[in-house]
């Protein structure tokens, strides 16, 4: 739902970004990416032969990827960021609501 604070799009805006491809990888799953731009954000399933490309690669259990997609995290779960470091911060902030 766009218009809620909690979606990605609203997350952006408060973190002034308004262009980034955001790459959710699990083993074995799909690639599962957030495309942000100025007017819109959306989520996109790749296939699953084919890995995305993005801005970043975010590594994480598929369990954990679910509740990325959903705005939530848990501290038991690693993440890893494949990005430039200057962009973890808007990421936290797109996909978990933290403070840039």
């Amino acid at each position: 739902l766009p218009i809620l604070c909690e979606a990605p799009l609203s997350r952006a805006r408060v973190a002034k970004i308004r262009k980034l491809r955001i790459v959710l990888r699990s083993p074995s799953e799909p690639d599962v990416v957030l495309d942000i731009n100025p007017d819109c954000a959306r989520f996109e399933l790749a296939d699953i032969d084919q890995p995305a490309d993005g801005d970043a690669v975010v590594r994480t259990d598929p369990a954990h990827r679910l509740l990325s997609i959903w705005g939530r995290r848990t501290p038991d779960n690693p993440v890893t960021i494949v990005a430039d470091p200057e962009l973890w911060a808007s990421i936290a902030t797109v996909l978990w609501d933290a403070t840039p």
